[in-house]
């Protein structure tokens, strides 16, 4: 559940990369999949019988993305019979006192009768278990599984700094760089337009492989970016793990959720490229230094 029809290259590797893991498991491709605005709680379960829903992890459970959000818990209401797994999450915002919708996601998730929430850093963790008073599993994200290994060394620096609402950092400033954003990448937009007319395909298997290989090729897109330089600086988790799986230096700054620093934190050892710099200037600075 929850195919990221987004412009996000980031999502769709998670979406990827858990769908690589799901097939291991199970040994065949889902029953039934769907973005969270064409879910039909009806025919998933039709299609599942006794399975289980799996909705995609990412950095979104919380009061920030309150639309999207929404949508999601409109899903696992409409499915009280089935068992379903939230794939790895961050916190964003679901401990916000007083906020509606924080409130809302908690008392949704702790009703189901069988409910299972993973975070994805240690700091996710102990916050998810203390607010629903249960223990909460410890899964990383399941990007890397559809990332490459390392290219040739490249030249210059890249600076990937977010423009959305968990930006945390000006894109222009006195730091000489010439940042970037994913929507700035044109084959990116392009992809992303192409597969939202998946819907006029009535058969599902078609419109699950058009999915599969539009989310492969925003994935590529974003890579493609990335591949011919040596330094890459960015705000961006999936900035910074894309990067890494290229062998690229990879010199990070916290986004607003901090989920970057807590990510970093609870796998650093399994991420020996990268670097936390505590501010763009920092991060400038490091980049013209020697790795």
């Amino acid at each position: 559940m929850d195919y990221p029809d987004y412009l996000n290259p980031g999502d769709c590797a998670i979406w990827l990369g858990a769908c690589e893991i799901l097939s291991r498991i199970y040994g065949r491709p889902p029953d039934y999949a769907s973005t969270l605005r064409g879910f039909d709680a009806n025919r998933c379960v039709r299609a599942i019988g006794d399975g289980s829903v799996y909705f995609l992890g990412g950095g979104n459970l919380g009061a920030l993305y309150a639309k999207h959000n929404r949508m999601r818990l409109a899903a696992i209401r409409a499915v009280p019979g089935c068992r379903v797994v939230l794939l790895p999450q961050s916190n964003t915002g679901l401990d916000r006192e007083g906020d509606p919708l924080a409130a809302d996601i908690l008392e949704t998730l702790q009703s189901h009768p069988d409910l299972t929430l993973l975070a994805r850093d240690a700091a996710s963790q102990r916050l998810f278990g203390e607010l629903m008073n249960t223990d909460i599993g410890l899964c990383p994200d399941p990007a890397s599984l559809c990332l490459p290994g390392p290219t040739k060394s490249g030249n210059g620096v890249a600076c990937i700094l977010r423009s959305d609402g968990e930006a945390a950092l000006e894109r222009a400033g006195d730091d000489g760089l010439d940042a970037w954003d994913w929507p700035d990448l044109t084959a990116l937009r392009l992809w992303n337009r192409a597969g939202k007319l998946v819907n006029a395909f009535p058969e599902p298997q078609m419109r699950w492989r058009i999915r599969q290989f539009t989310a492969r090729q925003k994935v590529d897109a974003a890579l493609r970016a990335l591949v011919d330089k040596q330094t890459v600086i960015t705000d961006r988790l999936h900035g910074a793990l894309f990067a890494e799986a290229l062998g690229k230096r990879v010199i990070a700054i916290d986004n607003a959720t901090a989920k970057i620093s807590s990510y970093y934190e609870t796998w650093r050892d399994y991420y020996p490229g990268i670097t936390l710099a505590n501010s763009l200037s920092e991060a400038r600075g490091l980049a013209g230094s020697p790795g």
